[in-house]
């Protein structure tokens, strides 16, 4: 009987680069230093629903197998990333200090590329678009115009239903149950 390599890798991945100067955001308090974190940085008061929604997106992410880390692993010029490969999100410690509502932001957004994963097969697989309603490319030119992003139409086009859905972060629960089962 041989072993799992769903599981190994899973395992093995919280001994992973990507795991250097990070922490795991694993348990409800671990969610709520998070979003406490996010509410020192508020510059203005923020309706209490923004961060119910950022607690249940992140049980949600955690319950269908992401790793949730604030970390300094995270590529240059952005807040967070989906790693499909470790099956994990990094946020930047900077981005949490900017507020509750980027915090969501940021969450629904790179939940958005785990529900493109899912889409594609599984958390494993690159993103693949979900063919949702999106914002116009002009509302998010600046964003979309990154070096980030080079002039790739592909990443431009998931990159766009992920700014769209950032927009809307109690939307990105709703696609993470769509497409990604289990």
């Amino acid at each position: 009987m041989g072993a799992n390599p769903r599981v190994i890798h899973h395992w093995l991945a919280r001994y992973s680069v990507s795991t250097a100067n990070s922490f795991e955001i694993k348990t409800p308090a671990h969610i709520e230093v998070l979003i406490d974190m996010a509410i020192t940085g508020d510059r203005e008061v923020v309706q209490p629903s923004v961060n119910r929604t950022t607690r249940k997106l992140i049980a949600r992410l955690q319950a269908k197998g992401v790793r949730i880390l604030m970390s300094s692993n995270v590529t240059e010029g952005a807040a967070g990333v989906w790693d499909p490969g470790v099956g994990e999100i990094r946020i930047k410690r900077s981005a949490v200090l900017m507020g509750s509502l980027v915090l969501a932001e940021i969450m629904a957004h790179e939940a958005a590329h785990v529900a493109q994963s899912c889409r594609a097969g599984g958390l494993g697989q690159n993103s693949e678009p979900m063919r949702i309603k999106v914002y116009p490319v002009a509302t998010f030119r600046e964003r979309l115009n990154s070096p980030l992003y080079g002039n790739h139409v592909a990443t431009r086009v998931i990159e766009l239903e992920a700014f769209t859905v950032g927009t809307n972060p109690p939307w990105a629960i709703k696609l993470l149950d769509h497409y990604c089962k289990g």
